[in-house]
C-alpha cells in the first residue's frame, strides 16, 4: 500500500470498480430508512413516515417492513403494538392539496435515523441493504427521465452533504452518478394550497442524476424503480463504433 501523497506522475494506478458492500443484512430496516429520509418527518425521539394519496399501494408493504423490524429488535409488547399508518385530521400540505397518511414510531431513537444524514448501518451495509435504502428514497424523491435515446433517474435535493453522501454510497456498489447545481436560493411563486399562489423563499438545490446506460440499468434491476414510477425500462441500443483501421 502506497500513500497517496507518495504518488508520482509516472506510477500507474488500479482502479477498483466492484463492490465495496458491509455484510450488515436488513434491508427492511434499510427500506424504511430511506423512505423516512424522502417524505418522512420527524419530532423529537419519534420518526413518522408519511404516504401520499397517490403512493397509498406501499402501506403494505411498509407496515409489513415494521413489523419484521420491531420483531427483530423484540419491540413488540402488549402495551405497545407494532404502529400502522392511519389518516390524520389535518394533513395536507400547503403546497398541495392532497390527503396522505402517517404512521409513525418513538422504538429509533438507538438507530440514528434522522434527516440529511444515512444512518451508520447502511454504510456497513451489504448489496441488497444499501438497495433497499436506495430504492425508499428514490420511490419518495426520485423521477426519471426518458427521451428517444437516452433515460435516466434523477432527484433534487438542498442539503449539498447528503446528496454528495448518497453519491458516495452509491459507489460502493459500483454505481457512478453527477451532482450539479440546479437552482441558487431565490424567492419563487409557487401555489399556496388554497387555489392561488405566494412567493416563498427557495433554498440552493442541487440535482442528483445517473445517466450512463450501465448504471441506469443496474439501479433498475436492484430497485425496479421504473416500474414504482409507471415507467417502461427499455434496452437502448447504441450502434456499434467501427475501428478507425478497420
Amino acid at each position: 500500500m502506497v500513500k497517496l501523497s507518495n504518488v508520482l506522475s509516472s506510477d500507474k494506478i488500479l482502479l477498483k470498480t466492484s463492490d465495496l458492500c458491509g455484510h450488515f443484512d436488513f434491508p427492511d430496516l434499510a427500506f424504511l430508512s430511506g423512505h423516512f429520509q424522502g417524505d418522512g418527518t420527524g419530532t423529537k425521539g419519534r420518526i413518522i413516515w408519511q404516504v401520499w394519496e397517490h403512493e397509498y399501494k406501499l402501506i403494505p408493504e411498509l407496515e409489513r417492513c415494521l413489523d419484521n423490524v420491531y420483531t427483530y429488535m423484540n419491540w413488540k409488547t402488549q402495551k405497545y403494538p407494532v404502529p400502522t399508518f392511519k389518516e390524520s385530521g389535518n394533513n395536507k400540505s400547503e403546497f398541495v392539496n392532497v390527503k396522505s397518511k402517517r404512521m409513525g414510531s418513538s422504538k429509533f431513537q438507538s438507530l440514528d435515523i434522522r434527516k440529511n444524514s444515512i444512518p451508520e448501518f447502511i454504510w456497513t451495509g451489504n448489496r441488497l441493504t444499501i438497495a433497499e435504502y436506495i430504492r425508499g428514497l428514490f420511490i419518495t424523491d426520485g423521477n426519471v427521465k426518458q427521451t428517444k435515446k437516452q433515460q435516466c433517474i434523477r432527484f433534487t435535493q438542498i442539503n449539498h452533504d447528503y446528496i454528495h453522501n448518497v453519491q458516495k454510497l452509491l459507489l460502493n456498489i459500483g454505481v457512478k452518478s453527477t451532482v450539479q447545481k440546479e437552482f441558487s436560493a431565490r424567492m419563487q411563486l409557487l401555489p399556496d394550497g388554497r387555489g392561488s399562489k405566494k412567493e416563498y423563499m427557495c433554498k440552493d438545490a442541487y440535482t442528483f442524476s445517473i445517466g450512463s446506460y450501465e448504471y441506469v440499468k443496474q439501479i433498475n434491476k436492484l430497485t425496479n424503480f421504473f416500474s414504482a414510477r409507471n415507467k417502461v425500462y427499455r434496452e437502448i441500443q447504441y450502434p456499434q463504433k467501427s475501428h478507425p483501421f478497420k
